[in-house]
């Protein structure tokens, strides 16, 4: 049970610092705010994956970045799986009648 939860958490964790660096983006968040940097430096890492896969989008300093996106879903998708993965390990291999 406590191995699901991190992974529901760790799965938390890195859609809301995504959904950070989404929003930032969207709203041309300034660089010069050390922690708009450091969200953007932290979640490079999870995002660099994704890059190419789609245009990004500006308007001015406001930009639009799929792959943001499309990491939030491809991450929430690996937690799922590695939650559900965790229940039937930890549960065992038996079925009930």
């Amino acid at each position: 049970m406590r191995a699901e939860q991190a992974a529901w958490l760790l799965t938390g964790i890195v859609t809301a610092l995504l959904m950070i660096r989404f929003i930032f983006k969207l709203l041309a968040a300034s660089t010069h705010a050390s922690f708009v940097t450091f969200i953007y430096n932290l979640t490079q890492l999870f995002v660099a994956p994704f890059h190419g896969i789609f245009n990004t989008a500006a308007n001015g300093n406001n930009v639009f970045e799929p792959e943001s996106v499309v990491a939030i879903v491809i991450y929430v998708l690996i937690g799922w799986g590695l939650a559900g993965l965790v229940r039937v390990v930890t549960r065992g291999g038996g079925t009930a009648s």
